[in-house]
């Protein structure tokens, strides 16, 4: 074996390494998303991010990759290695640009949580991750793309954050907000913005950390080695990550503070900012001074803060927060690599591919300013023109009654969390029993208790509890051992509950 093949070893080991590091970021985008979103649509939420990675190896292997990376093709898509056919040795590679598309296709899932049905988001995954994302990714990383060359794009920040986050902000724009997250007051003449505050924050930060872990491999792993050069270019990729990461979530800290209302130290704030800092990153990482992911991480959060604030005022509910954090701060990114790539750090590079900021000419800032409105354009109109047509064919949005009783009931047989089995409050208080309620309102707020054997009123999150089967009115649904435990706390009679009746047509 000699030294190429060595060489070869180590890098492929590293790659994949890398691969399945990235992967774990799957998990963190669901704990964030069920974290950020309500309790009653968190088992929706956690199988749609467990499906992003179904659909995207499915619809990556059969045709993405072959449109991303084939050869023989032309500007605009590759015209080979469809379902992998003479591409079979080096297939770590392919696992690497898998974890991608399916990082792609998750950023969408949060925009549209809680008011998305399930055939719709199977269809735009596959689409996203099968056509839209490969197409984007071939014009900068292939040979054969017209940006090749001439944009620098690291490590996605372009084709994965900003076709990501614009496939985002088309989704919630044509999806709608959801019911209650503006509501227009008549005596001040305008929409009044009514944030619904996630549920769990444990959940989302943890998500958060994960992320954050994740962000080490995906940006330093980018440039496919890690020997000779390599090594001291991960070691690079890795430390700017790690600055900007810390300058945006600080940044926003203090934004949060001095500024809103309240002069809040706001989690979820915070934890945005470190997000958007480290995809600022991303297009230049493995080119930047260390230092500069400091301006870079910190006007990343910006850019989020500033979109963020935008979106508000369109009325375009995007829950988590993902089109600002991926489309406000991968745009972003991608415009300070004209200025801030070191051109130390390539091989002999033309001034057509340094920063201005280190001796370049201001033709790279031409050519990311291009690549930044296709990036966008291209998520953009072919999201919408998709999304569109299942908006007219009636297959994109949940029913009212789905979005107001939770879609963990109406869709997935029952709640997520089985709060009849926990004991609340101090030694010697009764616990919850069957009649009472314990949850959350539409505002966020507490529900008020009902007293045993009261019923509902028929307006348990807003339902007729006659959609749910006579049987269930005024009844709790707890599992037969849940059941069985409060009714020996309680010693009262058995009582006799039933499962919600799903109407047809929720999926």
């Amino acid at each position: 074996m000699d030294d190429a093949d060595i060489q070869a070893a180590i890098d492929g080991l590293w790659i994949f390494t890398a691969g399945v590091l990235c992967f774990l970021m799957q998990a963190g985008f669901g704990l964030l998303e069920v974290g950020s979103i309500r309790a009653k649509n968190a088992q929706n939420v956690l199988l749609k991010n467990l499906l992003d990675g179904c659909a995207a190896a499915l619809a990556y292997w059969a045709v993405g990759f072959g449109l991303a990376l084939g050869e023989g093709g032309n500007p605009f898509w590759g015209q080979s290695y469809f379902f992998l056919i003479g591409y079979e040795d080096q297939l770590v590679y392919f696992f690497f640009f898998y974890v991608f598309a399916g990082t792609t296709a998750t950023i969408v899932s949060g925009a549209v949580a809680e008011r998305c049905r399930f055939r719709a988001y199977l269809i735009y995954t596959f689409v996203l991750t099968g056509f839209i994302y490969p197409v984007a990714s071939h014009w900068i990383w292939s040979p054969d793309g017209f940006f090749h060359g001439r944009v620098i794009d690291y490590a996605a920040g372009g084709a994965v954050h900003m076709v990501g986050g614009a496939a985002a902000l088309s989704g919630a724009w044509v999806l709608g907000p959801r019911i209650g997250r503006f509501e227009y007051d008549e005596s001040e003449g305008r929409w009044i913005s009514k944030p619904i505050r996630g549920h769990n924050a444990v959940l989302a930060a943890t998500g958060t950390f994960i992320l954050w872990f994740g962000f080490f491999p995906f940006n330093a792993a980018s440039g496919f080695t890690i020997v000779n050069e390599g090594f001291v270019q991960v070691g690079r990729a890795a430390t700017v990550t790690a600055l900007a990461g810390a300058s945006g979530c600080l940044t926003l800290l203090w934004v949060g503070y001095r500024f809103r209302e309240g002069k809040t130290v706001d989690l979820g704030l915070s934890m945005n900012g470190l997000l958007s800092g480290m995809v600022a990153t991303c297009s230049g990482v493995g080119y930047f001074d260390p230092w500069a992911g400091i301006p870079i991480g910190a006007t990343g959060a910006l850019s989020y803060y500033a979109m963020a604030a935008l979106l508000e005022k369109l009325r375009i509910d995007d829950p988590l927060g993902a089109a600002p954090v991926h489309l406000g701060a991968g745009a972003w990114g991608m415009f300070l690599v004209a200025f801030f790539v070191n051109g130390r750090y390539m091989d002999d590079p033309p001034p057509e591919r340094v920063g201005i900021f280190f001796g370049g000419n201001g033709v790279l800032l031409g050519w990311q300013l291009a690549a930044i409105a296709l990036d966008f354009a291209w998520p953009m109109v072919t999201c919408s023109i998709m999304f569109g047509i299942m908006k007219k064919f009636g297959i994109f949005r949940v029913s009212e009654e789905a979005e107001k009783m939770g879609m963990d009931s109406h869709h997935h047989g029952g709640a997520a969390y089985h709060w009849g089995s926990v004991v609340l409050g101090r030694p010697g208080e009764n616990p919850p029993v069957a009649g009472e309620l314990v949850g959350e309102t539409e505002a966020g707020g507490k529900r008020e208790s009902k007293p045993s054997g009261e019923t509902n009123s028929g307006d348990r999150e807003g339902v007729n509890p006659a959609a749910r089967g006579p049987e269930a009115e005024g009844t709790v649904n707890f599992p037969e051992e849940e059941k069985r435990n409060s009714l020996r706390r309680r010693r009262s009679s058995a009582v006799t509950s039933t499962m919600p009746q799903i109407p047809a047509g929720c999926m």
